[in-house]
């Protein structure tokens, strides 16, 4: 199972993505990119995963979410 979330300044906490990952061996997060136009966010999630446990391959994910304060609770 994973879970990515982020939090303001206040402590306001936004959930990005949840889920299982059944054929993952390794989840982890790499970083992100911050819009030099928008109040946005792009985070880039890592995984490697098996097919059916004899073949690795990598997967990269990415998440865009707004910064607005308003979709924060």
């Amino acid at each position: 199972d994973y879970f990515l979330s982020i939090k303001d300044p206040k402590k306001r906490s936004k959930e990005l993505t949840r889920g299982t990952d059944l054929c993952a061996s390794e989840i982890r997060y790499v970083g992100y990119f911050k819009s030099p136009f928008e109040s946005r966010l792009l985070m880039v999630i890592y995984s490697k995963e098996s097919d059916e446990g004899e073949m690795y391959y990598s997967t990269y994910r990415f998440i865009g979410c707004s910064l607005n304060p308003s979709t924060f609770k």
